[in-house]
């Protein structure tokens, strides 16, 4: 059995929360892609996991909630950066 699927047998996972709703609260627009966050500003985006990971989150989710290829086809490789974006915030954490 898979790591990830005895873990769910332990009982609840704790995961993030809404990532645009935490953007949002540090003083970004609601117009902006937040997706595109990831690019123009990578170290805000792993701030956020990073404080989700402080607080006990056991799951973080890439910051790609609104991700479709019309609303995104301005920024390019915006997937590959999205899903390495919470790498850093998880150095030390086993």
């Amino acid at each position: 059995m898979h790591a990830f699927s005895r873990r769910l047998q332990e009982g609840p996972l704790l995961c993030d929360g809404g990532m645009g709703s935490f953007l949002y609260a540090r003083g970004v627009e609601l117009d902006p892609c937040f997706d595109a966050l990831n690019l123009t500003q990578p170290r805000l985006v792993q701030s956020v996991h990073t404080e989700y990971i402080a607080v006990g989150a056991e799951a973080i989710e890439t910051n790609t909630f609104g991700a479709n290829r019309l609303k995104l086809a301005a920024f390019g490789p915006l997937f590959a950066r999205a899903v390495y974006a919470p790498l850093p915030a998880l150095d030390g954490v086993q």
